[in-house]
């Protein structure tokens, strides 16, 4: 699976790796509005491994510029 940040022309290679399973969103903004789509694949399991993991994980929840999520 490959994942990219597009911003205007420029491109930015976010992610290259081989997998059993992935969950992935997409989103645009458009005049202030923020639209998305969710992506997954693979074994129900793994998903959900994969869901909580993204969920708890402080390196994404400190970032700055994100939304913060309730603990």
């Amino acid at each position: 699976m490959i994942c990219y940040e597009l911003l205007g022309e420029r491109s930015h290679l976010i992610m290259d790796d081989t997998g059993e399973g992935f969950i992935a969103a997409t989103g645009t903004i458009t005049n202030g509005t923020m639209s998305g789509e969710l992506v997954s694949a693979g074994p129900h399991e793994l998903q959900i491994h994969l869901a909580l993991t993204i969920a708890n994980d402080d390196q994404l929840a400190n970032r700055p510029g994100t939304a913060t999520r309730p603990r």
